[in-house]
């Protein structure tokens, strides 16, 4: 494969000018990568893409017009050790994080959750997470490591405590290919439905109440490049559902509307039920699942409803997302409890 570098490219520097049309200083100017100079002022393109739109692109607007400067291959993805991966997954339980899973879950299903997702331990904080990202192949493309306080939320101070393992073990020429958490399952499951959200955590929590679905994480707002054709490719041929965190709907609605042949549904949700402080705080589904099986723990859901098998070991378990909509008294829910100011 071969990367294609063109001689005038978006300006990757953080430095933003007024828009010719909607005059908000949102401008990304184009660069003569030859010569390092801007291009004229007309020439580029709004960040404000749901609502202004403007790109002026140079040479007539053709991307394709665009002379090419040269060709580089690009590097081999690197891998690592799969015995490193399986050597953190044993002692995985004994994070902080699948600690907290198990006293919310229950054991049986916060450890099969856990062995699910390859869920491991790592020495770099005391109790921290590693959440693995496993190919379709069964290789293993990167460990993010974590650390998560007793009540499930990340450690954020005094600096968020987040890393990953080939940076910590110092691996040197490590060319970094990510792929989505969790696509390991899709080899395992071929022929379900697969539901696509941000966060490791809500993959894992809401894999547990909606087993019906193969649950896989971005890890980011872009964090494995997702919106990119070759990331997607394992999910080809997929019923494929998106719950993206409340405020980021539009964003990944433009991004479903790029996913020529895939059968993709943005599902919103929240968007329909969620306050404004909630949308503030950008909720996801993991923190209405949290809540949805504090209230049936406490027994105020009494009867499961139609999208409820009662004859499964825990009577929570959800065939379909929707229906938290049916369980929830969405107006109950205007003021948030203390630990859902912060939720990751």
């Amino acid at each position: 494969m071969t990367l294609t570098a063109y001689r005038y490219q978006l300006d990757t520097s953080a430095k933003k000018y007024r828009c010719p049309q909607c005059e908000k200083r949102r401008f990304v100017r184009y660069v003569d990568t030859a010569t390092g100079e801007l291009l004229a002022e007309q020439y580029g393109r709004c960040d404000r893409q749901d609502h202004c739109r403007y790109w002026q692109r140079p040479q007539g607007g053709k991307q394709e017009a665009f002379t090419p400067m040269s060709q580089t291959p690009l590097p081999a993805p690197s891998y690592m050790e799969r015995g490193l991966m399986e050597q953190s997954v044993k002692h995985g339980e004994q994070s902080i994080f699948a600690q907290w899973l198990k006293r919310t879950f229950g054991q049986e299903a916060a450890s099969q959750a856990l062995s699910r997702y390859n869920v491991g331990l790592s020495t770099k904080w005391k109790g921290a997470t590693v959440f693995w990202q496993v190919d379709t192949k069964g290789r293993v493309r990167m460990g993010k490591i974590m650390l998560y306080d007793e009540t499930g939320h990340r450690v954020k101070q005094p600096f968020p405590h987040v890393t990953n393992v080939h940076s910590v073990m110092r691996l040197e020429n490590f060319n970094l290919s990510q792929c989505f958490f969790g696509e390991h399952l899709l080899n395992e499951r071929p022929s379900d439905p697969v539901a696509l959200v941000e966060s490791e955590k809500t993959a894992i929590i809401a894999s547990i109440w909606f087993p019906s679905f193969v649950w896989l994480a971005t890890g980011g707002t872009n964090g494995c490049k997702w919106k990119e054709r070759g990331v997607q490719k394992p999910m080809q041929g997929r019923k494929l559902h998106l719950f993206p965190d409340l405020g980021a709907y539009p964003k990944w609605q433009q991004i479903a509307a790029t996913m020529q042949g895939f059968n993709v549904t943005v599902n919103d949700l929240l968007e329909q039920h969620a306050t404004e402080q909630e949308r503030a705080q950008g909720f996801d589904i993991a923190d209405y699942v949290l809540r949805l099986h504090r209230r049936t723990d406490t027994n105020e859901v009494l009867k499961p409803t139609r999208a409820l098998d009662s004859t499964e070991v825990n009577p929570s378990y959800a065939k379909d997302p929707q229906i938290i909509t049916e369980l929830i008294d969405w107006e109950a829910f205007d003021k948030p409890e203390p630990w859902e100011i912060d939720p990751f």
